[in-house]
């Protein structure tokens, strides 16, 4: 464990994609946890840091300790070190109160907190190189920056918003809204189809162009965007970014067979829903790299 690498992030708006790259991730060896769901959500963090209430009394508090301190306990737990205290036992209490409130089932955030205590102190088997995939890490860019330093790398999943919308996932429009002016309770949001599609769009646009700003800044050269719709049209030069930024082999057969895991897109018609787009998405789609037909 001594010289063990780490670590990769895996991050982007709900619907990106991110769980084909955390599955070629894992492919190659990466120890992405022992906990995760069925898109291999790294269910520890989930529990730790889907948590905007606390997120928001944390960062108005005015520093950042409470945050830092749990990407300590992660880290710790991911790696098989974790020790348990009175301090790290009520801010479990916590976490598993908010994500209940949430609508998570209570004896699935108990079995969650069980697995962290129990699994955290035992060291996970022979690994290189370990990181974690949850779409919601993006809203921590600042926060793993301060923490892991030089340390980590991050992959930034993005894909047309058009397909995030249809996908109907909202959750992070819901928790994460109000940091870009968006304030919706889950049963407040807009029944209108047309004001839905407008409000998660703009949460989209939002939300990417944040990461792409302050990504970059914080980490260089270790911050990597990688575009899903790209790499579904031609997986061979992603993936082979994708390698190269984890300093992984980028041999032809290893690309090949991963780049096999990906779906080739279907080819839809130009979706009506492009035509009510407004000027301010519009240009919110070009910024991001997207084409956007002409009404």
């Amino acid at each position: 464990m001594d010289q063990l690498i780490g670590p990769v992030v895996i991050g982007g708006v709900g619907g990106s994609g991110t769980r084909l790259i955390a599955e070629m991730l894992r492919r190659i060896g990466i120890h992405l946890g022992r906990d995760l769901n069925s898109s291999a959500d790294n269910l520890w963090f989930t529990m730790l840091f889907r948590r905007p209430r606390w997120f928001e009394r944390s960062v108005d508090s005015g520093g950042s300790s409470e945050i830092l301190q749990a990407l300590e306990w992660f880290e710790d737990a991911m790696l098989g070190r974790l020790r348990l205290g009175l301090e790290l036992d009520r801010f479990l209490d916590d976490a598993v109160d908010e994500l209940v409130a949430q609508g998570l089932d209570l004896p699935f955030m108990e079995e969650r907190r069980r697995r962290f205590v129990q699994w955290g102190s035992v060291v996970p088997d022979e690994v290189d190189q370990w990181g974690w995939k949850e779409p919601n890490s993006h809203i921590y860019l600042e926060f793993l920056a301060q923490h892991f330093g030089r340390r980590m790398r991050y992959v930034h999943v993005i894909r047309d918003g058009i397909e995030i919308v249809r996908r109907g996932n909202h959750l992070q429009l819901v928790n994460w809204g109000p940091l870009f002016g968006m304030s919706f309770a889950a049963e407040q949001l807009p029944s209108d189809p047309a004001a839905l599609r407008t409000a998660a769009l703009d949460y989209w646009i939002a939300a990417n162009l944040r990461a792409l700003r302050v990504g970059p800044t914080l980490f260089g050269d270790r911050f990597l965007v990688l575009n899903l719709n790209h790499l579904r049209r031609d997986p061979v030069p992603s993936v082979t970014r994708l390698l190269d930024h984890v300093d992984a082999d980028t041999s032809r057969e290893r690309v090949s067979s991963l780049a096999a895991l990906s779906e080739p897109p279907t080819h839809p018609p130009v979706p009506a829903d492009y035509v009510g787009l407004t000027d301010h998405q519009r240009q919110g789609f070009a910024a991001l790299g997207f084409e956007i037909p002409a009404p």
